[in-house]
């Protein structure tokens, strides 16, 4: 599909601000109007277990038996589950 702009400034998608013509993608976005979820469970965000991609946004998470830290990313031995 092409998609012609006769503004000349591009409709930015997702939270996308033109400047110049072009379209700054906010974080989780990419694409000439960003209309492309990144999926960030392709790059080193830092998850220790498990990752999951969400449009705009990723989350990490634990396998049983461990806890995920105040960081969001860190999965530590859950102590609660030994006795």
């Amino acid at each position: 599909m092409t998609v012609i702009q006769t503004s000349g400034r591009p409709e930015c998608r997702n939270g996308g601000r033109c400047h110049n013509h072009r379209c700054n993608c906010p974080v989780g976005f990419t694409g000439f109007i960003c209309q492309l979820d990144v999926n960030e469970c392709r790059g080193d965000y830092g998850c220790s277990h498990y990752c999951f991609n969400s449009y705009g946004s990723y989350r990490c998470a634990c396998p049983r038996g461990f806890a995920l830290r105040a960081d969001g990313k860190t999965c530590t031995k859950d102590n609660r589950t030994e006795r």
